[in-house]
């Protein structure tokens, strides 16, 4: 296989393992706040959940054509791929806002509590610092969602390319 296919399998495996994580970290904030944000919360961070699965399986089928794939796995992993992209342009544009504008931020918190640094006990350079690491974050697992996407909505299309007639797709009913 090519190095952009190698490329692919790490991207997916990177952005599969953060993507539970924030997930996981998303159901345990129901436990605690039910709300329906919360839910919207656990469905942007499940995305890339779903459309790293369905990347592994092609290429599970690409390494080994013998494997059969679902018949939805291509339309799946083009409509779940552009959500992805959705939100991670989103991560990205909030990440680099929000750190152009570090000094905004602390003068908010400031104003909307005056004693917050008193009574928390965190100082105004911890939240700076955390605000950037937070930033720098949904900056670098924004790109790796893109990178990801793009790369497997390049492969689906190659394989697409490949398939001609003879698609090797199991149908939905022949999983039952």
């Amino acid at each position: 296989m090519s190095s952009f296919f190698n490329l692919f399998r790490i991207l997916t495996a990177i952005v599969l393992t953060i993507a539970i994580f924030l997930s996981c970290f998303a159901v345990f904030s129901l436990f605690k706040m039910p709300s329906a944000t919360s839910l919207l919360v656990i469905m942007i961070f499940a995305a890339p959940v779903v459309h790293s699965i369905l990347s592994q399986a092609l290429q599970r089928h690409m390494m080994d054509p013998n494997l059969p794939m679902k018949h939805s796995t291509p339309g799946g992993i083009r409509v779940m791929g552009y959500i992805c992209m959705a939100i991670a342009i989103l991560f990205l544009l909030s990440g680099t806002v929000v750190l152009a504008n570090l000094n905004m931020i602390e003068d908010m918190a400031l104003r909307q509590n005056p004693d917050y640094f008193k009574d928390s006990g965190v100082t105004k350079e911890q939240l700076i610092l955390l605000f950037k690491a937070m930033c720098i974050f949904y900056i670098v697992y924004s790109t790796l969602i893109i990178a990801n996407v793009i790369l497997s909505l390049r492969f689906v299309s190659k394989w697409k390319d490949s398939q001609g007639d003879d698609m090797e797709i199991l149908d939905d009913d022949s999983y039952q």
